[in-house]
C-alpha cells in the first residue's frame, strides 16, 4: 500500500491534530503553506503503483483537493483508500468513492452538537448525510472522551443503520496528566478534553478551562518562528529517484520516504514554527557551572580537544589525572 498525501487544504480545523500540534507548539493554527500535487503528477504516479493507494494528509483531507473527483477516476476499482472527514457538500465525490468501491475511514471526536467540539468547523449534517450516501466500505473512528462518551450508543446505531464499520477509539491527552486543551486556529483556548475509557467513572463531563490546562499552555503564549524546512536547501536532501514500491508514503511536496512516519516529520517541517519548538524546554534542562570553575573546565576542555586530534604520548598519565578530578571534590 502507497500513502499518498495529495494536499494541505482542509475544511475542517482538528485542534489535536498536526494542524495545531506538534511537540511543544500549542496556540493555534501551525504556519504550513497551502500546497497541493498537480493532477498531472497524481495521475502520472498512480498509472506506476500497482498495489493500493491510501490517499491520508498530515494537515488536509484528499476530498479537499481541487481535482480529486478525476483523481479518483483514474484509480482501478477496490483500490483506493481514503482519509476524509466527509465534511463537505459534494455528490460527485460520493459518487466516485461509490463507483471505484473505495474504503473510506472517517474520524469523528463527537456527533451532533459535539461533532465540532475537537474538529472545529465540523458540520453533522454534512458528515452524517455523506455517510448515508456511501455504499462503499466505510469505517468510522469514533474517539472517545469523557464529553462524547454517552454519545457511543447513538453513533453506535447510527453506524448500523448506515451499514458503516465503527471503531471505537480512546481519545488523544497531548499532556502527560491526561488532558488536551484544545485552541483555535486564532490562538483562543476554548475549554480542555479528556480522553475516556469505558467502564471509568465519569469526571468531566462538561467542557471546561481548568487550571492544568492554563499552566500547561502559559508558557506557549511566545509563538517559535524559524523557517520552512524547503527555505533550508542543505538539510532539505530527498532522493527523486526513489523506485516506488509497497512501503512507501509521498508527501504534498512530492517526495518520497520510506514510512508515513517519516513522511509526517517532513510534513511538520513545513511549518516555519519549528525549529525553536524546544527553547522553553532546553532552557531548563542546561549544565551550569560554578564560576570559579569556569576556567579550569575551559582548560580542560581544550587540553582533551587536543589529546583527540592528536596522537599525545602524554594521553593515557592525562586520563588518569581527568579521574582524579573526578574523584575529588571539584
Amino acid at each position: 500500500m502507497i500513502n499518498f498525501d495529495i494536499t494541505t487544504k482542509n475544511t475542517v480545523y482538528n485542534t489535536l491534530s498536526p494542524q495545531a500540534q506538534w511537540v511543544q507548539h500549542r496556540f493555534g493554527k501551525r504556519d504550513y503553506p497551502t500546497l497541493e500535487i498537480s493532477t498531472e503528477t497524481v495521475l502520472s504516479t498512480i498509472k506506476q503503483i500497482a498495489g493500493t493507494i491510501n490517499f491520508i494528509s498530515v494537515f488536509g483531507d484528499p476530498c479537499s483537493h481541487a481535482n480529486f473527483v478525476d483523481i479518483l477516476r483514474a484509480t482501478e476499482p477496490g483500490r483506493s483508500v481514503v482519509n476524509s472527514n466527509l465534511n463537505f457538500s459534494n455528490d460527485t465525490i460520493i459518487e466516485e468513492l461509490n463507483s471505484k468501491n473505495s474504503y473510506v475511514v472517517v474520524p469523528l471526536y463527537g456527533i451532533e452538537d459535539l461533532c465540532n467540539v475537537v474538529a472545529l468547523n465540523s458540520s453533522w449534517n454534512l458528515i452524517s448525510n455523506n455517510l448515508k450516501n456511501l455504499t462503499c466500505g466505510v469505517c468510522v473512528e469514533f474517539y472517545l472522551f469523557e464529553h462524547n462518551a454517552h454519545q457511543v450508543d447513538a453513533i453506535t446505531a447510527f453506524c448500523k443503520n448506515a451499514n458503516c464499520e465503527i471503531k471505537i477509539k480512546k481519545g488523544s491527552a497531548l499532556h502527560p496528566d491526561g488532558f488536551s486543551p484544545i485552541v483555535n486556529e486564532f490562538g483562543e483556548w476554548l475549554y480542555d478534553v479528556h480522553p475516556y475509557e469505558i467502564g471509568l467513572e465519569l469526571k468531566w463531563k462538561e467542557l471546561y478551562k481548568t487550571v492544568d490546562g492554563y499552566n500547561s499552555l502559559i508558557q506557549f503564549v511566545k509563538t517559535a518562528k524559524g523557517r520552512s524546512i524547503l527555505d533550508n536547501p542543505d538539510v532539505f536532501k530527498v532522493n527523486n529517484t526513489y523506485n516506488y514500491d509497497n512501503t512507501v508514503s509521498i508527501s504534498v511536496t512530492g517526495e518520497v520516504f520510506p514510512s508515513f512516519e517519516l513522511h509526517q516529520m517532513f510534513s511538520n517541517a513545513l511549518c516555519t514554527d519549528w525549529d525553536l519548538s524546544f527553547s522553553n524546554i532546553s532552557d531548563l534542562n542546561r549544565v551550569t557551572v560554578r564560576e570559579d570553575f569556569k576556567y579550569i573546565c575551559a582548560s580542560i576542555e581544550k587540553v582533551v580537544d587536543y589529546l583527540k586530534h592528536n596522537n599525545n604520548i602524554y594521553s593515557k598519565d592525562f586520563k588518569l589525572i581527568l579521574a582524579d578530578l573526578t574523584n575529588s571534590d571539584i
